[in-house]
C-alpha cells in the first residue's frame, strides 16, 4: 500500500547501488536508517496525494508512522534534520492544530536530542582545534571563506562523492575496475529521466518544494557537520565526506517524481524498468566478481 507513493522506478535504482546493497548485509545503521527514510517518503507521498483526492480514514496511522520513523531517523542521522519540513506540510494540508503541535514536539524533541548528544559524546579521533562555536563564529563573520572553502572540496572530491555513492566497499578501499562507475551513473541518469513524468510536474508544487528544499538543505548540512566534527581548523578542505551520506537527501528530492495525477500506464515504464534489469544484472556480478577478488581466502 505505501509502496504506491514511492513505487518509482528510481528508489530501485538508488537501493540497488553496491554501495547500499553492501550496507544492507553489514552490521551498520545505514540499511536501518535508509529503510526507515523510504517508508518516512512513501507515507509522506500517500498523505499528499490523498490530501488532494479522496480522504483517507488511514490518515492519522500515516502521520504517526511517519512521525515516528522521522524521529528515529533524525536521531540517528542529525543532518536530515530539513526532513521535518515534511511534517509542517501535512499539518498545512490537513489544516490541523494538531498536527502543527506534533510537529512543534517532533522539531523541538529532535533538537534537544541533537544537542545534548553533541554536548556529551567525546571523539577523541579528530582534534580540530577550536570549539564548534567559534568555528561557526568565525565562518558566520567570513561568508566568502566558507565559499571557498565548499567550493574547493566539491571541485577536488567530487570523483569520491561519486564513486562512493555508486560502491566503494569495504573500508573504502574497494574499488570497482575500469568503466564501472562511468557506466553506472549513466545508466543511473538514463532511468532517473526516463522514469519522470513531465506533464505531472507542475502539480503538488509545495510538495515538491518541501521535498528538494529538505533535500539539499539536508546536503550542506553534512557538510557542515563535518567541518565543525572532522576538520581541522582553519579547514583548507572539508574532510570525512563520503558519497552514501548523501542516500537519504537524493531519495528525497528524487521522491518529487511520486506525484502524479493520473496512475501511470504500464506501457510508460517499460524503458526505465528494461535500464533498471540491465543496472540491477551489472551492479550484482560487477559486485560478486570485486568482492571474490578481494576476499576470498586461497
Amino acid at each position: 500500500l505505501l509502496s504506491r507513493g514511492l513505487g518509482d522506478v528510481y528508489k530501485r535504482q538508488i537501493l540497488a547501488t553496491p554501495m547500499m546493497m553492501f550496507q544492507f548485509v553489514s552490521t551498520s545503521i545505514d540499511g536501518f536508517s535508509v529503510a526507515l527514510a523510504v517508508l518516512a517518503l512513501s507515507c509522506y507521498t500517500k498523505i499528499v496525494l490523498e490530501s488532494y483526492q479522496t480522504p483517507s480514514r488511514s490518515v492519522v496511522g500515516l502521520v504517526c508512522t511517519l512521525l515516528i520513523t522521522l524521529l528515529v531517523v533524525l536521531t540517528s542521522r542529525p543532518y536530515m534534520l530539513p526532513m521535518l519540513l515534511l511534517l509542517f506540510h501535512v499539518a498545512y494540508l490537513r489544516k490541523s492544530w494538531v498536527y502543527l503541535t506534533v510537529s512543534i514536539a517532533g522539531l523541538l524533541s529532535v533538537c534537544f536530542w541533537v544537542v545534548f548528544a553533541t554536548s556529551q559524546v567525546v571523539d577523541a579521533r579528530v582534534d580540530v582545534g577550536e570549539s564548534k562555536f567559534k568555528i561557526v563564529t568565525y565562518y558566520l563573520s567570513h561568508p566568502s571563506v566558507a565559499f571557498d572553502l565548499a567550493w574547493h572540496t566539491i571541485e577536488s572530491k567530487w570523483l569520491f562523492y561519486r564513486n562512493s555513492f555508486i560502491g566503494v566497499l569495504g573500508w573504502l578501499d574497494t574499488n570497482f575496475r575500469g568503466g564501472f562507475y562511468s557506466i553506472s551513473s549513466c545508466l543511473i541518469l538514463l532511468i532517473l529521466f526516463t522514469s519522470i513524468s513531465y506533464r505531472s510536474l507542475k502539480n503538488y508544487p509545495l510538495a515538491r518544494l518541501s521535498l528538494v528544499f529538505g533535500g539539499l538543505s539536508s546536503i550542506i548540512l553534512i557538510f557542515v557537520a563535518l567541518l565543525l566534527n572532522w576538520s581541522e581548523h582553519p579547514a583548507k578542505i572539508i574532510s570525512g565526506v563520503q558519497g552514501r551520506y548523501f542516500t537519504i537527501p537524493i531519495l528525497m528530492i528524487g521522491a518529487t517524481i511520486s506525484f502524479r495525477v493520473m496512475p501511470a500506464r504500464t506501457k510508460r515504464f517499460i524503458v526505465p524498468l528494461s535500464l533498471l534489469l540491465v543496472w540491477i544484472v551489472y551492479a550484482a556480478t560487477s559486485t560478486i566478481r570485486l568482492l571474490l577478488e578481494r576476499y576470498w581466502l586461497h
